[in-house]
């Protein structure tokens, strides 16, 4: 006797037949090893498994590999926000707003992402240099081997900091110094929205965003300047 087939399953949650693999590299345009890394990262519901070798997933599935799709390339959003971004769909949220949101906190990439051994080249750093800028967070990329335009950026000034003869642990205080600032800040935000709803928490963080980048800049800046000119800090008056 035959083996009696394995009925699809059904989705839960809209009852729609559930999918195989096969059917959502097909509805989707993308390969297997990618619809898999996203299930490692946690990005898509689990499949549910009929036998060791065969799973089904929803149907919904299809709609979220294409909002991630989406969410990476017209925003260029990391896999941690779109994450976040799910996470919060899930609960309800206005996701345009937090997308929105996310365009603020975290300016869009530029440019193609270089592994180590390219950024070194295009900027001139040795491997020794890289780890050691790595460790005094003087680069801090989205991941050990993914550098993009800002890194770069901040890898050409420090290659001429190191040629002015500047080690790299002389400027290990720009990191320290920038933690208790944004701690600082972290602590004002905490204060705001304590009483707020999500929807407003939001909004205020985000002016509060706008407001610590002016500031930052504006303060540091001007401070530079009166101490570049040996002026006092504090403004005299005759």
């Amino acid at each position: 006797m035959g083996r009696k087939p394995v009925s699809r399953p059904s989705d839960p949650v809209d009852g729609k037949p559930m999918l195989k693999m096969k059917e959502l590299v097909e509805m989707t345009g993308i390969s297997k090893a990618t619809i898999l890394y996203y299930l490692s990262e946690k990005l898509l519901p689990l499949p549910v498994k009929t036998s060791p070798n065969v799973a089904y997933y929803p149907s919904s599935t299809v709609e979220r590999i294409q909002l991630i799709r989406q969410l990476q390339s017209r925003h260029r959003f990391s896999l941690a926000q779109i994450r976040i971004i799910l996470q919060e769909r899930e609960k309800g949220r206005d996701v345009e707003a937090l997308i929105e949101f996310n365009k603020e906190i975290f300016s869009q990439k530029e440019g193609a992402s270089l592994d180590r051994k390219s950024f070194c080249v295009a900027s001139g750093l040795t491997r020794t240099q890289l780890r050691t800028a790595l460790a005094l967070r003087l680069l801090i990329p989205e991941s050990e081997n993914s550098f993009d335009a800002a890194d770069l950026k901040a890898g050409n000034r420090l290659k001429n900091f190191l040629a002015l003869g500047i080690s790299l642990d002389n400027l290990a205080f720009y990191a320290r110094l920038a933690d208790e600032i944004v701690s600082q800040e972290m602590a004002v935000r905490k204060r705001l929205i304590r009483t707020l709803s999500y929807d407003e928490a939001l909004a205020a963080t985000l002016q509060l965003t706008q407001g610590a980048r002016f500031f930052r800049e504006y303060i540091i800046e001007r401070i530079f300047q009166r101490q570049a000119l040996g002026q006092p800090l504090e403004l005299q008056h005759k």
